[in-house]
């Protein structure tokens, strides 16, 4: 919640200037929510800034972005490679629906898919999910076919691994990965 706080703070002007670039440059509102599954398998409202087209599911129904989506607004796009979309969930983490570390929420209807091929897939629930986690700084294309189940895994080394030195490792990759734009 102090980082959480913290960033809020810090990054406020910024999050005031990629509001005025949202809402001068695209149709449609500045934040995007969207439910996903959190601690306990319990639903929750994810915030995050708009980067694609608004109502970009209303042809396709739910499905994963890709690379070089073209629902993708030119905002959006930087948004997205730099991660300041998920400036927003700095507020899911103070009102406690998220942590700063753990693992990424996810949607339902996708979560019910990974249930299905994925033993044991519902464990990733044991603790809050995370604005980053060690499924984020893996080196691997989470929409890759082998994607979900390599970030499972990954989660399931943090949740069994969980220490302050892992969750400064992450810290520090998360970074890394930001600086670099590889979102």
């Amino acid at each position: 919640i102090f980082i959480s706080l913290f960033l809020i703070v810090l990054c406020s002007p910024l999050m005031v200037l990629i509001c005025a670039l949202i809402k001068t440059t695209s149709r449609g509102p500045v934040l995007y929510r969207q439910k996903r599954m959190g601690l306990a398998d319990r639903e929750f409202t994810a915030h995050k800034f708009r980067t694609m087209v608004a109502d970009a599911e209303a042809g396709c129904g739910p499905v994963w972005a890709k690379k070089a989506d073209p629902r993708t607004t030119a905002v959006g796009r930087i948004l997205r490679k730099t991660g300041m979309d998920e400036l927003p969930q700095l507020f899911d983490i103070l009102r406690g629906a998220m942590s700063f570390i753990g693992p990424r929420p996810i949607r339902e209807v996708f979560e019910r898919e990974f249930a299905r091929t994925i033993p044991f897939y519902s464990l990733r629930h044991m603790v809050k999910p995370g604005l980053t986690g060690w499924g984020q700084v893996g080196d691997f294309d989470p929409r890759s076919e082998e994607g979900p189940r390599k970030r499972f895994e990954h989660d399931l080394f943090y949740i069994h691994e969980y220490s302050l030195f892992l969750d400064a490792v992450i810290v520090l990759k998360t970074f890394k990965k930001l600086l670099w734009a590889r979102g």
